[in-house]
């Protein structure tokens, strides 16, 4: 089965066996090249929930967002992979847990907006590109400072 990007997901199973060449998929392996596909979806629909929940129009269109979304997508499906791979192996794998800490990464950078997906379908509140900054109209945190000039060291 095929996988249309970006309707059914930013990645296909080509990309993602070229994330993992030292792992080969087919009908007989484990995870199947189905199930690897199951797993590309499975992800991406996690990326939709994230980047729809910001503002996003879904699925991201824009040129520049799929290809953000394409390495995200990567990360997360690896993550599945590694782990499918190392559970029929019956133990835990360090790849699995890397790519996770990539994809939960990129993740919660999305649900931030801080990684930018392009201008098509972009939220109402999106920072222009490079803007890291505060906008007079963002709620600000204030601290009490940890020193004072009162203070004697």
């Amino acid at each position: 089965m095929a996988i249309a990007i970006p309707t059914d997901a930013y990645c296909d199973l080509a990309d993602l066996r070229a994330a993992l060449p030292q792992r080969t998929f087919s009908a007989t392996s484990v995870p199947t090249d189905a199930q690897a596909e199951t797993h590309i979806k499975d992800v991406a629909e996690e990326i939709n929930a994230v980047v729809g929940r910001v503002g996003y129009a879904i699925p991201v269109s824009d040129t520049r967002g799929v290809k953000v979304l394409k390495q995200v997508n990567i990360y997360g499906a690896a993550a599945k992979v590694e782990r499918a791979i190392a559970a029929g192996a019956g133990g835990v794998s360090e790849a699995a847990a890397q790519y996770e800490d990539l994809y939960q990464d990129r993740l919660d950078r999305l649900s931030k907006n801080t990684l930018r997906l392009g201008t098509v379908g972009s939220p109402a509140n999106a920072r222009p590109e490079g803007q890291t900054t505060l906008q007079a109209d963002e709620p600000t945190v204030t601290r009490d400072p940890k020193f004072t000039m009162e203070d004697n060291f």
